[in-house]
């Protein structure tokens, strides 16, 4: 017998929004099936604070729109972006989501809350206050917030649904892409892919130079592309290292560490570029990165687990000259011995450090070690 798939009451909240045009109006409508609800607006502001939920019979599955517009009191409410999240299988305790706006300028903050009756209390406690001070600068990537909250599972500004199955050595990336949409990868990442998966090309992007310019970072001349083409996807890439995701917004180009590039979504353009010779002789990162430009999600893979440290206006962070993972291009760091003393660097074997200045987000990852000199 056909069993119809089981609906969950699911509480959405608007939490807030950060990125905005300061002259709109902004609110959100979600829609949810065939049920749709709004917040109130709020007046010319770019960091909306709304804090203000709706229940919804959803089915795991299932996406749900949300829709930022401006209040225009003189006519219709014109669209500032949009973005999804796919209604997860189960929902044990509350999810809270920064989603990136899809052809719009902003990233608005929500949370998800089952409201079944069998949930219990202890199972789904209440969350904590949240913070609304999104203040992450002109070089932080478009997720605002916790750097971290993104890195192994989330929604692309595509609505491509994603979630790192293993971590370490043998990494799975599973991709489930809505129909229409695709993804570009380093050719034979491919391990599987679903019966609406097509291979749509293998090709230099940008021609010959363009290819022998990516290959100075350690990437491949060429860039496979897979898409959802009779329905919704689903595409699985491997590694032999770490993965995580990034989330970038246009306004801002990004290094990533030599041969760190897996895939990407969106417009993602990537090469290679210098960063300057005295950073390029000191440092383990080599004198051509990996340079990433447009909007998108970039699927990038390390020696090590990654994490995203946001430094504070006036602090300062020192990573390993081998820790390396992503950073802002306008970013610049400092090299400098790990100790005041170059000679207590060397016995430590700490050696030499990037030092960076904030306001910034540096993405550093695990897995290099020197043991210190006998």
């Amino acid at each position: 017998f056909f069993s119809p798939t089981p609906m969950m009451h699911m509480e959405i909240r608007v939490h807030s929004g950060w990125g905005f045009d300061p002259t709109c109006d902004p609110y959100v409508k979600i829609t949810a099936g065939s049920h749709m609800w709004k917040t109130n607006y709020k007046q010319k502001t770019s960091n909306p604070v709304w804090e203000e939920g709706q229940s919804f019979q959803v089915k795991p599955g299932e996406q749900v729109l949300f829709e930022v517009k401006d209040q225009n009191r003189s006519g219709q409410a014109t669209l500032v972006g949009h973005a999804y999240i796919q209604v997860p299988p189960t929902l044990a305790a509350p999810e809270q989501r920064d989603l990136p706006l899809v052809e719009g300028r902003g990233t608005i903050r929500v949370s998800l809350q089952s409201k079944d009756r069998s949930s219990s209390p202890a199972a789904h406690p209440v969350p904590g206050p949240v913070s609304h001070n999104h203040s992450p600068g002109p070089s932080a990537p478009v997720m605002g917030g916790d750097p971290n909250a993104t890195l192994n599972e989330g929604t692309t500004q595509e609505g491509i649904a994603y979630k790192c199955l293993s971590k370490g050595s043998g990494s799975i990336l599973w991709l489930k892409m809505p129909m229409g949409t695709e993804v570009r990868c380093e050719p034979g990442a491919m391990v599987a892919f679903n019966g609406h998966t097509e291979l749509i090309s293998s090709k230099r992007e940008g021609g010959f130079f363009a290819g022998w310019n990516r290959g100075l970072a350690g990437e491949a001349a060429r860039m496979t592309t897979w898409g959802a083409k009779t329905g919704p996807g689903e595409l699985y890439l491997t590694s032999s290292k770490c993965m995580a995701a990034i989330h970038l917004d246009g306004s801002t180009e990004w290094f990533l560490e030599k041969g760190g590039f897996l895939a990407c979504t969106g417009n993602i353009q990537i090469g290679s570029k210098s960063q300057g010779f005295s950073a390029g002789l000191a440092s383990n990162e080599g004198f051509s990165q990996v340079h990433v430009t447009g909007r998108g999600t970039v699927f990038m893979e390390a020696n090590g687990l990654v994490h995203g440290i946001q430094v504070a206006a006036g602090e300062s962070l020192s990573v390993d000259n081998g820790n390396l993972a992503a950073w802002p291009c306008n970013q610049k760091y400092k090299m400098e011995s790990a100790a005041k003393s170059g000679w207590t660097s060397w016995k430590s074997g700490e050696g030499y450090v990037c030092r960076f200045t904030g306001p910034a987000l540096v993405y550093i990852h695990g897995g290099h070690y020197t043991p210190p000199p006998r």
